[in-house]
């Protein structure tokens, strides 16, 4: 890896070369006693599934630890884990007291924030919209972090955009994509775990991303907490209306529940059977039915034709 990020990245080959080693060095693997090594600051991963844990430390047992975890020691004799918490967590699990690792040493902060995700983002099988969302965030920063330093001759917009076109290469994704889970980052945390346990969709959740953090603890108190009714995307775009006119309130959320309600019982469709009317029109016009029995019910019911019916 690169000792330092002051390059001018183009593009994503230019990024993955920071995670190139040298041909001439030999990786070095050794012991470290599991109690010295620190989680990493906003690791943006969650690890605390122990379903997970289990059966890797189950494969460990059985197979040994068939790849390092990868660790900075950002002072001397202090280590973050950049790669491999899960690994660690499982070693813990079986009372390992040592885990093989590889130690990176003279990288900067940006450089171990583009390989805790790199690493993650390639080896994850599944992850949450919320790991994603805080992931591409983090390499965000760092490339902009990059690019004010190596290139200054960028403004601000250039260098986002230029970060933003690097982040979605990398990750096979559209800018579109990698923007819509950045705007998760807007969330407040119920409705960032509801997008992750599809409560929400993730549609809507990058919808609500726009609103008011007070918005958001109003729209989650009313359609997940109290279950009042389902949010969707037709009850979300009247919201925001509201909110681009004043404050969303709980009050308002309630008005348009109900005007929502009473529109769908307007437009509600009255389905008769062909077979309960059979014979009845085939002398009227095809276009001119419907008004034909509008004008008998009126009559049915302008004339007290209903005595009929008791």
């Amino acid at each position: 890896m690169a000792k330092n990020l002051n390059l001018n990245l183009k593009s994503a080959d230019d990024y993955k070369g920071l995670f190139k080693n040298s041909s001439s060095s030999k990786i070095k693997v050794v012991k470290i006693e599991i109690d010295r090594l620190e989680e990493y600051p906003q690791h943006p991963f969650k690890t605390d599934n122990q379903e997970q844990i289990i059966e890797l430390a189950a494969s460990i047992k059985e197979n040994g630890l068939l790849n390092p975890i990868i660790i900075w020691e950002y002072k001397e004799d202090k280590f973050y884990i950049l790669c491999g918490h899960r690994r660690t967590l499982a070693h813990k699990h079986l009372l390992f007291e040592t885990i093989e690792c590889i130690i990176k040493k003279d990288i900067s902060k940006d450089e171990a924030d583009l390989l805790v995700v790199d690493s993650n983002l390639k080896q994850r099988e599944k992850l949450f919209p919320s790991e994603k969302a805080k992931a591409y965030k983090m390499q965000i920063e760092a490339l902009k972090n990059q690019g004010k330093r190596s290139d200054l001759t960028l403004s601000h917009n250039e260098t986002k955009l230029n970060s933003g076109k690097i982040v979605a290469e990398i990750n096979n994704e559209s800018r579109a994509t990698i923007y819509r889970y950045l705007a998760l980052n807007n969330l407040i945390l119920p409705l960032l775990d509801c997008v992750d346990n599809e409560i929400i969709p993730l549609k809507i959740g990058v919808e609500l991303s726009n609103f008011l953090q007070d918005e958001q603890i109003q729209v989650y108190t009313y359609f997940i907490e109290q279950g009042k009714a389902k949010l969707d995307i037709q009850i979300l775009e009247k919201l925001k209306t509201i909110k681009n006119d004043t404050d969303l309130s709980y009050g308002d959320i309630d008005k348009v529940i109900d005007e929502l309600s009473m529109n769908k019982l307007d437009t509600k469709q009255l389905k008769i059977p062909v077979k309960k009317i059979n014979g009845l029109l085939d002398n009227i016009e095809e276009s001119k039915r419907i008004d034909y029995v509008i004008e008998a019910i009126k009559f049915f019911h302008e004339n007290n034709v209903n005595s009929v019916l008791s």
